[in-house]
């Protein structure tokens, strides 16, 4: 009879050490703070290794939330700093160059990086749907939005756009606005 009762508090035991070893070396794969499992004998009780299990999620969930609680205070920081000017990354932004026949399709996002579309007289005029796509950095100093480097199949070297009142300009042209890249804009463009 009491050989069934020893081996019954050694599988909880057995599991609890498991369980625990598991909670200890996942908190370190999540981020959160560093737990120590207590490597325990077989002589310990059942109840002894529950209590430490449930310590050791309690620390871990504890450190999960300090840590999201924090990460989303410093995003809500940075938001806010730039929502002034989040526009600039919704939407696609049409910069015509009617003395090139060109256009330039600017979608800006997060990362500091540009897509760049180019329809040119090549396929404006002709309605031939090949077009050329790429991307580039961008950097923002206050409201100026600076393109340094284009890539070498872009027409222009360089922009300087300016971002104001939920719009960007290039000078004093305001750029068009749409949701998507399309030759159609171009074309309605350069066909009135």
């Amino acid at each position: 009879m009491k050989k069934p009762v020893i081996y019954a508090l050694s599988g909880v035991v057995v599991i609890g050490l498991i369980a625990g070893g598991y909670f200890a070396f996942s908190s370190n794969d999540k981020g959160g703070a560093t737990t120590t499992a207590v490597t325990e004998t077989e002589s310990t009780s059942a109840s002894t290794t529950a209590a430490s299990t449930t310590a050791q999620t309690t620390t871990e969930t504890t450190a999960e939330s300090t840590t999201e609680t924090t990460t989303q205070a410093e995003s809500t920081k940075a938001t806010t700093a730039g929502d002034k000017y989040a526009f600039v990354r919704k939407g696609v932004y049409y910069l015509f160059d009617d003395s090139k026949t060109a256009c330039y399709a600017l979608a800006f996002k997060k990362d500091g990086k540009v897509n760049v579309t180019q329809f040119d007289e090549s396929n404006i005029v002709y309605e031939d749907p090949q077009y050329y796509k790429g991307y580039t950095e961008y950097t923002m100093d206050g409201n100026k939005i600076v393109i340094a480097k284009m890539p070498e199949s872009v027409l222009v070297d360089s922009l300087t756009l300016t971002a104001k009142d939920g719009n960007i300009y290039y000078g004093k042209t305001k750029l068009e606005k749409h949701p998507d890249v399309k030759l159609a804009y171009a074309a309605e463009h350069f066909n009135k």
